[in-house]
Formats: structure tokens, sequence, C-alpha cells
């Protein structure tokens, strides 16, 4: 508009100074990832030493990506979208657009969710040092269209990390999967 007020479209958005719904959104998940890293680094102060390593070590490891991701949500100007345009926002850490196909968006939606399920089911029956390594597989190869043999060299990349790392190193102990258990 011409006369130095928002659009209603404008206004959804966040233009004029407000907050997107997005960074809202990214926000109150920054939030919530960053108690939880409080969380594992005050919960871990009372454990011994060698049990203390790998929360200690995500820490370290993740906290400088997730200051990083708070200063650049905190430096972000709120962009405006033009009288008559729907908003096109970027859903977090997804790397896509929503766009204006409803079944698109759900796909998306359910591709992504089956993978955190994938994930945590597997990690539950199989455990950490196998779950990961195959669902950075699924992604690569099913989501970000890596072609198989890239994608196989990442995760088994992944899974002489986790297993170098982890098992000779620091000679972490793996909680025992359900399926070793039950065949074990």
């Amino acid at each position: 508009m011409t006369d130095g007020t928002l659009s209603e479209s404008d206004e959804r958005q966040g233009g004029g100074g407000r907050l997107s719904l997005e960074r809202v959104g990214e926000g109150a998940l920054l939030t919530v990832v960053t108690l939880f890293f409080a969380y594992m680094l005050k919960d871990s102060m009372g454990w011994p030493s060698d049990a203390a390593l790998l929360p200690r070590m995500a820490l370290g490891v993740g906290l400088p990506f997730l200051l990083y991701r708070w200063f650049t949500l905190l430096r972000a100007r709120p962009e405006s979208t033009p009288a008559g345009e729907e908003p096109n926002g970027q859903v977090m850490d997804l790397g896509f657009r929503l766009s204006d196909d409803h079944r698109e968006n759900t796909r998306r939606f359910i591709h992504v969710t089956g993978l955190i399920v994938m994930l945590i089911v597997g990690i539950w029956l199989v455990g950490v040092e196998i779950s990961v390594p195959l669902g950075v597989f699924v992604y690569l190869y099913f989501f970000a269209n890596f072609s198989l043999i890239k994608s196989a060299v990442v995760s088994l990349g992944l899974l002489a990390m986790v297993f170098g790392l982890y098992d000779e190193v620091i000679n972490a102990p793996w909680p025992e999967p359900v399926v070793w258990r039950l065949f074990g």
C-alpha cells in the first residue's frame, strides 16, 4: 500500500517489524534445544567421568551451532511480503519451501516424520550404532537424492566413525537394544 500501512498479507507474514510464524516457531525450537543442552550439562555433572563424556562431547560439538543459529535468528530482520502476494515460508532445517500444493506439503511432512520415527524405533530395536548410519543413508538417498554410492560411502564413513571413536577411543558403553536381548 502506498500510505505506509500494512496489507493483510504483510500482517499475516510478520512484515513491518513483526515476527513471522516461522521465526517464532524456530525460536521455540531453539529454546527447547537450549533447555535440553542445559539439562544434559547439569545432569551429567554427577556422573562418573567416563559416562559423562558422551553428553559433554555432544554439547561441545552442538553448542557452537546452537549459538550461531541463535545469533542468526536474533539478527535477522523480518521480511515483508508485497501487497497481494502470499508468503512462501521455508520449513525449518528441512531445506525446502512450502508450496501452494497441500498434498505436496503433507507428503513432505509424512516423509520427515517417518524418518524421525524410523530413527527412534530403530535406536530402540537395534541400537544407535546401526540406526543412525542407516537413517543417514535413507535421508541422503531418498530425500537428498544422493547416488547410491555416495549415500553408502557417507553412511559407512559415519559407521566407521561411530565404532572407531566411541568403541575404540572413548570406550563408551552402548545401551543394549531390544533385539540383542531377545536373541542374545
